[in-house]
Parts: structure tokens; C-alpha cells; sequence
């Protein structure tokens, strides 16, 4: 069983209470490996990853993105049993060939992320992630528009529904796409770029008045697109 412990192409939707360990105790149940894709969230929500967060461990984890210091990098790991079976000197190897496998390069850059990366950085990460997912819940109260901010850590997703969102088919059910793009372009018009479907996040370089200028730019941004609640026609 393959999952995103945090889904965050469906929009940062953090599990519900006891999902991640349920997926634990079936799949042990039933002989299988539970396999955590935290490209997205390795090394992002905590140095260990939401696995770290929810305390359940998977059978093995692929990474990305972030172990690379802005560089090409992937990896994956896991339990002992598993790993060893890709150990050349074993009795029979799985064969684990890449063009970049172990590129100098990539490595030089990820471990120079993960030296940068220490409990003061997540902590850091966390408060300024937790105060934009705040401050936009504020901006979208202030102009009467139904509308929230998931995420976790330094992650942020826009949504506009106040609706709960809990898994895909409520996300895809709660709220038009087009307000989202509609959303995102607006920020890109006032400088900030995001993806197109609202996903943000806090990284270290950051600063207070960075996020206070997201802030201020998605304030302009409602302010443009909606008026008392009310989205306000393309042709206006």
C-alpha cells in the first residue's frame, strides 16, 4: 500500500486522527508493506518526516525535493530486510542501476541541507507556516469569502469552500477550480508565485516581511476578485 501520509497534490489535507496507524496495523495484519511517498513531506513537516509527526512507521519511505538542497535528488529507505536485498555483496542482489545514482554533486547539496536543518529551523518552519495558514483564514473572514488554508508545517494550501476537507472526493466536491487559478494568477500579478493549484510554502531564506508581503498580496488579491463575498465577473 503506496500513500502520501499528508496528500499534497489533492491540497494538503492532513490524515484524520488514527488514519496512518489504521494503514499500519492492516497492512501488517494482512503481510503487506505499507510504502510513505513523503517526497513532499520528508524532511519538510519534521527531520523525520510526517512519519516522525503521526509516530507510525512505514516499511519504507521515498524522498525527494528537499534532500536535495534545490538540486535533483531522490532516495528511498527502509526496513533492514528490505534494504539488504539491494546490497550487492548479498547472496542474490536485487540490481538497483541510475545514471545519477549517488551523483557527487546531489549529495554535496543534500548534505548540506540536512546540516542546515536542525530542531531550531523545524521549529522556526512550523510557527511561520502555522502563522500564514492564520492569517489567510483572517483574510478570508475579513472579505466574507468562504475559504481556507490547509498544510502542515511550512506547507499551506488554498481552498476556496469552508467546508471540511478530509479527503479527494470532498476537495473535489467543495470548491470550483477556477477560483483557485483565478487566486493564483492574481498572485502572480502582485509578485508572488504559486502553485497553480494554491499550494505554498515557508522555506528557512524567509523572512518576517517576505510572509508579510504574501500576506498583504493575497489581501489585494480578495480585494480585487471579491466584493462583499461576491466573486466579481471576468469582464469587470
Amino acid at each position: 500500500m503506496i500513500v502520501e501520509p499528508v496528500v499534497g497534490n489533492m491540497g494538503c489535507v492532513p490524515p484524520r486522527d488514527g488514519y496512518l496507524q489504521h494503514l499500519r496495523d492492516i497492512t501488517t495484519r494482512h503481510g503487506a508493506l505499507l510504502i510513505f511517498d513523503e517526497v513532499m513531506t520528508g524532511f519538510r513537516l519534521a527531520r523525520g518526516g510526517a512519519q516522525e509527526l503521526y509516530n507510525v512507521t512505514p516499511d519504507l519511505t521515498t524522498l525527494g525535493k528537499i534532500i536535495g538542497g534545490g538540486l535533483p535528488v531522490a532516495a528511498f529507505g527502509g526496513r533492514a530486510d528490505l534494504m539488504r536485498q539491494l546490497d550487492p555483496e548479498s547472496e542474490r542482489p536485487m540490481p538497483h542501476g541510475g545514471t545519477y545514482n549517488g551523483h557527487a554533486l546531489g549529495m554535496a547539496a543534500g548534505l548540506a541541507a540536512m546540516r542546515e536543518l536542525s530542531p531550531e529551523a523545524f521549529e522556526q518552519l512550523e510557527r511561520r507556516g502555522e502563522w500564514v495558514r492564520n492569517q489567510l483564514a483572517e483574510l478570508f473572514a475579513d472579505h466574507r469569502v468562504p475559504g481556507q488554508a490547509t498544510g502542515l508545517g511550512s506547507l499551506f494550501n488554498v481552498h476556496f469552500t469552508d467546508a471540511e476537507l478530509v479527503d479527494h472526493r470532498s476537495v473535489r466536491r467543495s470548491q470550483p477550480a477556477r477560483l483557485a487559478h483565478r487566486f493564483v494568477l492574481g498572485m502572480l500579478n502582485h509578485g508572488v508565485l504559486m502553485a497553480s493549484r494554491g499550494l505554498g510554502a515557508v522555506c528557512t531564506p524567509m523572512t518576517d516581511a517576505d510572509l508579510r508581503a504574501f500576506t498583504a498580496a493575497a489581501d489585494q488579491v480578495l480585494a480585487e476578485q471579491f466584493a462583499h463575498g461576491r466573486l466579481q465577473d471576468d469582464r469587470t
